[in-house]
Order: structure tokens, then C-alpha cells, then sequence
């Protein structure tokens, strides 16, 4: 768990790995800058997730054609190497990647997941609930800075 503001959690509680909201998210690079985000309440990035969140991104996107084609960027999640996830992307025209081992601030979306995590920083006096959680969220992920 963290706790905001550089101090120390002392509520007592489980927090053990796996606890917590999971948040997906997806920004295309292109000039639209479309967005996407999923939370799931329980830990775990399960393949089934995953899958059903870049299905939902397909749908959203269409079929890939020459010209119009999309690439995927991955870290080395494990559900972003099943290959029902590939698969899907495959069968609808658009490509992956999957970004070398260098660290985590080498990837596009790491930069945006920064710029939450500060943000949330600043607001943690603001969030009471998972509700509030999610609605500050989803209002810092919508702005384009």
C-alpha cells in the first residue's frame, strides 16, 4: 500500500500483494490520442481481463488495413504474452511489440502512469472511498497534459 505525502501507512490492515485496484489503460499514439481505462477492484492482471480490455480497444479501433494498422506496445506482463490476447490482435489486422527490459520509464504509458501517481498525490486529502478513487482517476487520465 502507499500512503500519500511521503508518510507512512499505520492503519492496520492486509496489504498484501494482489489487494487493491487494478487500472488498465490504453493511449493511442496517434493524432486523436484516444483513450482507455478499466478498473478491476480485486488484485491481479488476469488473462481474461486483459483479453476482454484490448477486445473492447479492437472494437473501438476496427479492423486494421494497409495504412491503417495499429501496434500494439507491451512490457512483459505475463497476460500481455498469452496468445489469445496476440491472437486477437492479429485476427483484426494490427500488430504488437513488446518493449526491451530497459525500465519501466522507456514506455509511452509509464509517463502517463506518472503523471496519475503524482496528481493522486496531490489530491490523496480529497479521496475518501474506492468511488472517489476511481472518479479522480478517470478525470486526471481524460486530460491531454
Amino acid at each position: 500500500a502507499k500512503a500519500m505525502v511521503n508518510s507512512r501507512c499505520r492503519t492496520q490492515g492486509h496489504y498484501g500483494h494482489g489487494d487493491g485496484t487494478i487500472i488498465l489503460a490504453c493511449i493511442s499514439g496517434g493524432p486523436d490520442g484516444q483513450r482507455w481505462l478499466e478498473f478491476k477492484p480485486e488484485g491481479g492482471t488476469d488473462v481474461l481481463f486483459f483479453l476482454h480490455f484490448t477486445q473492447r480497444i479492437l472494437v473501438d479501433i476496427g479492423l486494421g488495413t494497409p495504412g491503417n494498422r495499429k501496434c500494439f506496445t507491451f512490457d512483459h506482463l505475463l497476460a500481455h504474452h498469452d496468445p489469445l490476447v496476440l491472437a486477437a490482435i492479429v485476427m483484426a489486422g494490427h500488430r504488437y511489440a513488446f518493449r526491451s527490459p530497459c525500465g519501466p520509464q522507456d514506455g509511452p504509458i509509464e509517463c502517463r502512469f506518472n503523471v496519475l501517481e503524482n496528481i493522486l498525490r496531490q489530491r490523496g486529502h480529497l479521496i475518501t472511498d474506492v468511488h472517489s478513487l476511481e472518479n479522480h482517476i478517470r478525470a486526471i487520465f481524460r486530460q491531454r497534459r
